[in-house]
């Protein structure tokens, strides 16, 4: 079983969108990444190259389910987010658009998940390895956005799916 997560942020023309990305395979983390937008020309590139690290597995293998944090806009933050371009939902969009048309699951979990699978969890588990201060994953100094979208994945194996 193959389960890519994604901890998106579209925010493309403040330059600060970065997105996490964790691919799990039978298990296991298999890769971990992060995709910047201050790298790219415009949020339709950005937005395509993280679509792009989403399913490159698809031609290898299939995927079973992409598990992507959903985006919703908290009452004590809206005002705060008054007259936002809202790209983090559009890139959302995006990847749940191109999920479907590869006929794939996608699963919008609750920000609030990622609270279930803190670094101490992930590190008693094996995912990550702790140096210092700092967490690794795979042999790869790790970032808050590596970090959440592995708990997307990981909240998933362990609570996700038994819902459905």
């Amino acid at each position: 079983m193959i389960i890519v997560s994604i901890d998106p942020s579209g925010n493309w023309s403040e330059g600060k969108g970065t997105t996490g990305i964790a691919v799990f395979k039978d298990s296991k983390l298999d890769s971990v990444k992060t995709i910047e937008a201050r790298f790219f020309a415009d949020a339709e590139s950005y937005w395509n190259e993280v679509a792009f690290h989403a399913s490159k597995y698809v031609v290898r293998s299939q995927i079973d389910v992409v598990v992507c944090e959903a985006f919703k806009l908290q009452p004590n933050k809206a005002a705060a987010q008054s007259w936002s371009s809202m790209e983090t939902p559009m890139l959302i969009g995006h990847l749940r658009m191109q999920a479907w048309q590869h006929k794939q699951k996608f699963v919008l979990q609750d920000p609030s998940c990622k609270t279930r699978v803190p670094d101490e969890l992930l590190v008693k588990m094996g995912i990550l390895e702790k140096r210092g201060n700092r967490h690794y994953a795979l042999g790869k100094q790790t970032n808050d956005h590596m970090r959440d979208a592995i708990r997307h994945g990981v909240y998933y194996h362990l609570y996700g799916r038994k819902r459905e």
